[in-house]
């Protein structure tokens, strides 16, 4: 690849950081991913919610998620 000479030092820089970078990238599944399905859909058109801890319902979607226990109903 040609680089012009004006965007080497930069495009080197770029190219000395990524090698230091290590990165995974995973797919989950819908039906392994509960607790986003859930959230996604908990009162979707309502403002802000925040929780200063989980509440039940996602303490046992986690719990599913974490022993693979699938259903399409949460």
């Amino acid at each position: 690849m040609v680089i012009p000479w004006w965007l080497r030092a930069e495009w080197e820089w770029v190219q000395e950081r990524l090698s230091t970078i290590q990165l995974r990238v995973s797919h989950i599944f819908r039906e392994g991913n509960s607790v986003a399905v859930f959230l996604a859909g908990y009162r979707a058109f309502e403002s802000l919610i925040w929780w200063d801890s989980a509440p039940d319902l996602v303490r046992h979607l986690v719990s599913k998620d974490k022993y693979a226990i699938y259903s399409h109903f949460c």
